[in-house]
């Protein structure tokens, strides 16, 4: 009997796909640097055996890696011992220098002009966040993503962070904002506040965060009345 490969997630960037004690993912830019940038990290965070290769069935480069059975973040899990690993990630990221010399240092010349053009033109009132951005500095390694679909627990209660595509040289405690945003995004909101808390991100920081986002759905004439609201309760709850 033939298993098929089963998608399990898909996006502009690439089709995660699932077959027997296998997951592979296909990308759909043929970026080899910024794919070879994911795979390497991938490999380190994860201890993993990755594999690349270019399909020529398909045209298309293939990360291919055991099969993990992973569960949310956050499913009754003890708060406590999940804060405490993810310092333990955020740790190991700051101080291992291989990190950084695996992601690019592009924050002031990309990322950063591209966030304070894209809140200047779909935020009503960038101001504030386009001022807290325009002085962050790059300081050190960030995930770029570290949302719920990417930070889940393996079977051993252990935090497994996936997709590095964004990752890059950025500002400390981002990763950190970006999580609470999206507990927010999730109505968590007393979770958002431990991690928050926990990890004493910047409330301008999580703010800037959600406009992002809010102005990304935006660009993309998507349905924002989600991240408008995480937004609004950033304003009324968070400062």
């Amino acid at each position: 009997m033939i298993i098929k490969d089963r998608v399990i997630h898909t996006s502009r960037w690439a089709i995660t796909s699932w077959c027997g004690n296998t997951v592979k993912k296909s990308f759909l830019f043929d970026n080899v640097p910024k794919i070879q940038k994911e795979v390497n990290l991938l490999r380190l965070n994860t201890q993993l055996d990755v594999k690349l290769y270019f399909d020529y069935e398909t045209a298309n480069w293939v990360a291919e890696m055991p099969y993990l059975r992973l569960h949310p973040l956050f499913n009754g899990s003890n708060t406590c011992d999940t804060l405490e690993q993810l310092k333990n990630i955020f740790g190991m990221w700051e101080s291992d220098p291989r990190y950084c010399a695996l992601v690019p240092d592009d924050w002031d010349l990309v990322a950063k002009p591209y966030f304070i053009n894209l809140l200047t033109q779909y935020l009503p009132d960038p101001s504030g966040p386009v001022a807290y951005l325009s002085v962050q500095e790059a300081e050190h390694f960030i995930h770029g993503d570290f949302r719920l679909p990417n930070v889940l627990r393996d079977r051993h209660e252990r935090i497994v962070v996936l997709d590095f595509e964004n990752a890059m040289i950025g500002p400390r405690l981002w990763d950190e904002a970006t999580l609470a945003h999206n507990l927010i995004e999730d109505h968590q909101y007393d979770l958002a506040k431990k991690v928050f808390d926990a990890f004493h991100c910047p409330w301008m920081m999580l703010l800037t965060i959600a406009g992002i986002r809010l102005a990304q759905s935006r660009k993309k004439s998507l349905n924002d009345s989600g991240r408008m609201e995480a937004y609004d309760f950033i304003l009324k709850h968070f400062n």
